[in-house]
């Protein structure tokens, strides 16, 4: 389920909530195992919205910080 789907001027950007515990090393490596959860949910909103591009961002709650992949 995507956690939450957002507007900003022309961008549409789907955010999925993380709680892993990461440290900003493995940071990187952490959200690529993600990628395919990117598409399923790119592809969702693509088919339901009828846009292009929408954006993916990972927001790692523990660290706070959000990573686009």
């Amino acid at each position: 389920m995507i956690d939450i789907l957002y507007q900003i001027d022309d961008r549409l950007i789907i955010a999925d909530y993380k709680t892993d515990h990461v440290t900003m090393t493995d940071l990187p490596a952490k959200a690529e195992k993600y990628r395919y959860q990117k598409a399923v949910y790119a592809e969702a909103v693509k088919r339901c919205l009828k846009i292009d591009n929408p954006e993916f961002k990972l927001i790692f709650l523990r660290l706070g910080k959000a990573v686009s992949i």
